[in-house]
């Protein structure tokens, strides 16, 4: 049970409401450590799972950052969006 996250879960519940059937839209969580950043995002994703297809990454604070590197990761899961991230295609 996520608690004191009303607010939040609304704003993405009213992104997702936003999208139409030929597009998607990225979420950019940041807080401190600890805040509930992933608590929030597994409660949102749960409670919709059964309509929606989502694909969630993260940064590695510990690594050397490379420019875009969680949708780089994304594209290996979901290959359709690489070739326009490589293009540097933006509306894609």
């Amino acid at each position: 049970m996520l608690l004191g996250r009303d607010h939040e879960l609304v704003t993405l519940d009213d992104v997702l409401a936003d999208l139409d059937s030929a597009g998607g839209k990225v979420v950019l969580l940041r807080g401190e450590a600890g805040i509930g950043k992933s608590a929030l995002v597994t409660e949102f994703v749960d409670r919709q799972a059964d309509e929606v297809h989502f694909l969630a990454r993260s940064c590695d604070g510990l690594l050397i950052p490379q420019a875009l590197g969680p949708f780089w990761c994304v594209t290996r899961a979901e290959p359709t969006i690489g070739q326009p991230l490589r293009q540097g295609d933006l509306e894609s």
